[in-house]
């Protein structure tokens, strides 16, 4: 009194195909909408990379200007000083010793600041590189698990519709 079925219902068969396809196609856009935030995250560390060695050639080239704008204003002390009489030896030596080391003391902060900066900058764009990595990685795992559900969705409809598993006749009664 048993009865096996093996056949699928064409509806079954086309709405099955529909998830199928409907899950594929939501899981390659998953897939890429996290390969374009890798990309995006990409070219913008790059970006701040950039603005890292930007800040650092700035730095540097201030840090020149501001050496040479010293060892000027050392020059026309020791002019004045020259003029007025007095020698590289004494109070015209300890003047010159105050700017220098005034302007040293910038130079070094405007390195200092630089160096802060960049390193910010690198930290972010390090973050940046992470966080499409793990953007990349979850569109991956949303895309499996899109394909993973449309297939069993499909089996389950394709195993309703097919009558497969046991059945009982109906039995009928007979009466006396």
């Amino acid at each position: 009194n048993r009865v096996i079925s093996m056949g699928f219902d064409p509806i079954s068969l086309a709405a099955a195909g529909a998830t199928l396809a409907a899950g594929g196609v939501s899981a390659l856009g998953s897939h890429m909408q996290g390969k374009t935030a890798k990309k995006a995250s990409s070219a913008n560390a790059e970006s701040m990379d950039r603005q890292a060695a930007q800040v650092e050639s700035d730095a540097a080239t201030n840090m020149l200007r501001q050496r040479h704008n010293q060892n000027m204003a050392v020059a026309e002390q020791a002019a004045r000083a020259g003029a007025s009489g007095l020698t590289d030896e004494g109070s015209g030596s300890a003047a010159q010793q105050v700017v220098m080391r005034s302007v040293e003391a910038d130079i070094a902060d405007m390195g200092t600041k630089a160096q802060r900066e960049a390193s910010s900058l690198r930290h972010q764009a390090d973050l940046t590189r992470w966080e499409g990595g793990q953007q990349h990685r979850s569109g991956n795992v949303v895309a499996l698990g899109t394909v993973l559900r449309s297939a069993a969705s499909a089996g389950r409809s394709l195993y309703g519709s097919s009558g497969s598993g046991v059945q009982r006749k109906p039995t009928q009664t007979v009466k006396k």
